[in-house]
């Protein structure tokens, strides 16, 4: 039995597995089910990227959850690996199996791409949530239904309206311990739509002020110019990629988030959310925070430090920032000074 499994896994072989794993256990504390998803997903990766099978089975000694026991590397000719941990009281029937961070082999593998997952604490047949875990959930399901049924295009000043509306629930969701947020998948998502959503509020909420950015950027002429009117707004940078962080996609660039090149409806898309945005009279927000990050990456680029100086750096590492690198070319030192950098 134990040996079957492990070959079916050897194998990608999630239809075996499926008939050889018992439907009433659990394994990683999760259902059968749920544990054959996870572990089919990482197959999934590895299959994109041509490895359909492990080449080969090797055991070390687990030196964590179950120090001293004998764990089982499944690796890849190209280096995809998995570390698992049977529990078989009788050395046949394998009653739990677990990912095993710790395992240490008797011989010297080439492991590079960890497959290994993770099961959250609310994923778990056991658990049981509190109070505070039923009101998240309650309100992030509230919030979702209602994302559902938005108009084909929603403007800015709705989206705000209605967030506004979930100010408690926003409150609650960024109070939670970090850790918890790692251990809890409500907590996790509830966390990502909040980030999302105030991603893209941060274009109204930064109107006023990105309107009286562009009309002193308008005034500078000179580089040193410029070079104050960015450290002065430093606080924005990186916000566009904000927008571009919405697309699960590879090649995407800020110009993408417009649909058909009408710059006044913004396509917002991740893992919580698939709206289309109107952000008429916000238009100019967007363009502000992307000259920022044009201008940072234009003096990054002009005054980056030659190979010597790279060579020179602590084992040829110099730190990446635009300070540094004006210090290194003894530029505008008044104004690091100035602006606290």
């Amino acid at each position: 039995m134990k040996s079957n499994i492990i070959e079916s896994i050897k194998n990608f072989d999630i239809i075996k597995l499926k008939d050889l794993l018992d439907d009433e256990l659990s394994y990683m504390d999760v259902s059968k089910e749920l544990f054959i998803i996870k572990l089919e997903e990482k197959f999934d990766l590895a299959i994109k990227n041509d490895c359909h099978s492990f080449d080969d089975v090797f055991f070390g000694i687990c030196g964590s959850c179950n120090k001293g026991c004998e764990g089982v590397t499944f690796l890849s000719n190209t280096g995809y690996y998995l570390d698992l941990y049977f529990e078989s009281p009788d050395g046949n029937a394998v009653e739990d199996i677990y990912v095993c961070n710790k395992l240490t082999n008797f011989a010297d593998l080439e492991k590079t791409v960890d497959l290994a997952f993770y099961c959250y604490e609310d994923e778990k047949v056991l658990f049981q949530p509190s109070i505070k875990y039923l009101e998240i959930q309650k309100e992030y399901q509230q919030a979702l239904d209602d994302i559902k049924y938005f108009p084909s295009i929603i403007k800015l000043s709705e989206l705000v309206n209605w967030f506004d509306r979930y100010n408690g629930f926003r409150k609650f969701v960024l109070e939670v311990d970090m850790f918890e947020r790692f251990d809890y998948k409500l907590y996790s998502e509830a966390f990502s739509l909040i980030g999302d959503i105030d991603n893209i509020v941060t274009l109204k909420d930064s109107s006023i002020h990105a309107s009286n950015a562009m009309i002193e950027l308008a005034k500078a002429n000179t580089e040193r110019e410029k070079v104050i009117w960015l450290l002065g707004n430093l606080d924005d940078l990186d916000k566009a990629i904000y927008f571009e962080d919405l697309y699960i996609k590879d090649d995407r660039t800020l110009e993408d988030l417009y649909i058909k090149d009408d710059r006044t409806l913004v396509d917002c898309k991740s893992k919580t959310l698939n709206i289309k945005l109107d952000i008429t009279e916000y238009e100019y927000v967007l363009d502000y925070f992307q000259f920022i990050d044009d201008l940072h990456e234009h003096l990054m680029t002009k005054y980056k430090p030659s190979e010597e100086q790279f060579m020179k750096g602590k084992n040829g590492y110099l730190e990446y920032s635009l300070g540094n690198y004006f210090r290194l070319s003894d530029k505008y030192l008044d104004l690091l000074e100035k602006y606290g950098l």
